[in-house]
């Protein structure tokens, strides 16, 4: 599969959008650093090599691997740029080891080299060591979420379709079954945690692995989403 085009989805990140035949999108992001390197969100491959289109936004710095399962481009990538550090959080670690991903650094080592205002949100009550990459864009808040919430708005077809809408992983605004089976260890606290954290850094915009670009506006819906999927 050819590589898909950058486009900038606010101030500062670019996406890179993958879509299978069934209509299934993965979404790597570019996020420009002081330095004026990458950090890469979830790094994905086109054609089984690094995405072509990086290099003319600047090199690679930091690749982040934002849990335990969005880990298959890191090879690719890590051998490519030799110069970046590859980092994911503690809880994400062993499972990454065992995959075969040696020298995996702590999410420290990209928190010292992000714009000012961005942070790496660690969840609480997850076993798949879940990372939130939160930002300012704009002039407001934005996050980017790799498997704790979907966004996505094309029409699923086919097998994979199906399953995805029974796993409630589509459409619009849904926490997917699988999250609630593999990710979760303990739902209360990592309610908790996640009301927290909307309530303090009040994103305006959600950006994700899986989906659009979604516009958080008064929070209502989203807050519906958690109480009916994770109360």
């Amino acid at each position: 599969m050819s590589a898909p085009p950058f486009t900038e989805v606010v101030p500062g990140v670019h996406a890179a959008t993958r879509v299978d035949g069934a209509g299934w999108e993965v979404n790597m992001y570019a996020l420009t650093l002081p330095s004026g390197g990458l950090l890469v969100h979830s790094p994905t491959r086109a054609d089984g090599a690094p995405h072509p289109g990086l290099d003319a936004l600047g090199r690679p710095e930091v690749l982040l691997a934002p849990n335990h399962f969005h880990h298959m481009g890191l090879p690719a990538y890590r051998a490519r740029y030799p110069g970046a550090v590859a980092v994911t959080s503690d809880g994400a670690r062993p499972r990454l080891t065992r995959q075969g991903h040696a020298d995996l650094a702590p999410l420290d080592a990209a928190r010292e080299r992000l714009p000012r205002g961005a942070r790496l949100l660690e969840c609480r009550g997850v076993k798949t060591g879940e990372v939130f990459l939160s930002l300012e864009a704009g002039g407001e808040r934005v996050w980017i979420v790799c498997d704790a919430l979907f966004h996505v708005t094309r029409p699923l077809t086919g097998v994979l379709g199906a399953a995805l809408r029974t796993l409630k992983t589509s459409p619009g605004l849904c926490v997917g079954q699988t999250f609630l089976w593999l990710a979760l260890r303990d739902r209360r606290a990592y309610l908790g945690w996640l009301r927290e954290q909307l309530a303090a850094e009040r994103p305006a915009t959600i950006l994700f692995s899986h989906g659009a670009p979604y516009e958080v506006g008064d929070g209502a819906e989203l807050d519906r989403l958690l109480e009916r999927r994770l109360s």
